[in-house]
């Protein structure tokens, strides 16, 4: 079965120009009408409250970077938790772990990315906000010692290789450096029928099993989906 759905990505014959068209992604999305199972949540019902004002840097223009209808939320839940520690995975531009940086004035951010060219707005932040951030260029999962080695994290964001096996790694490696208490969001839980036929985007998939055994949510509203460790 695995192969048949292998072929029947690749092999089809179908163009990307027919398969990209939102009528096409919209029927294709039919295949697997129950590929997001996580429970909806609100952002104030995770909060436990209301939600805290935050300040924002600046945003990269999507779609190159975490949109604003995302990033926001994703910020506020990191400055509702009074977030001192924060780890990123796939820094890519910077815009994430720049406006984290903004949202928590007092927290130290950690970002991760293989791309050596990554972290370009990194550089432009103010001082006072580019020296809260380390910008690590190495594998996350390959660089497991070094994070073991370290205090745990109250937030962490995940928004890298999005293929099963790599959405996986990472979600292990960050559970075991995950506070009580602390946070994970990760980007991309959507439902989009291309990205099925391509196998590009997996998150949805890996996140359904480990909802199975944890209470993970999908923000209401955007496509992210978050953990909250508990206290004890």
């Amino acid at each position: 079965m695995r192969m048949f759905i292998h072929d029947f990505r690749l092999n089809l014959g179908l163009k990307r120009v027919f398969i990209d068209h939102p009528v096409s992604s919209q029927i294709l999305a039919l295949l697997r009408p129950r590929r997001l199972r996580l429970p909806l949540v609100a952002l104030e019902e995770f909060l436990g409250g209301p939600a805290p004002a935050i300040t924002f840097h600046y945003l990269a223009p999507p779609p190159i970077n975490t949109p604003p209808d995302d990033l926001v939320p994703i910020c506020t839940i990191a400055a509702a938790i009074n977030a001192q520690r924060i780890l990123e995975v796939g820094c890519h531009l910077g815009s994430g772990a720049v406006n984290l940086a903004v949202a928590c004035p007092c927290a130290r951010v950690i970002t991760y990315d293989i791309d050596p060219a990554a972290g370009g707005l990194i550089v432009k932040a103010p001082p006072q906000v580019r020296e809260r951030i380390e910008l690590r260029i190495a594998s996350f999962a390959a660089d497991a010692a070094r994070l073991r080695a370290g205090p745990a994290f109250d937030f962490i964001f995940i928004d890298a290789n999005h293929t099963g096996p790599a959405v996986r790694a990472d979600t292990e490696l960050a559970l075991t450096r995950l506070a009580p208490g602390g946070v994970i969001a990760w980007h991309d839980y959507r439902h989009r029928g291309d990205e099925w036929v391509y196998g590009t985007n997996l998150v949805p998939e890996v996140l359904n099993e480990l909802g199975t055994r944890l209470p993970l949510r999908h923000l209401g509203g955007t496509t992210v989906a978050v953990y909250r460790k508990p206290v004890r």
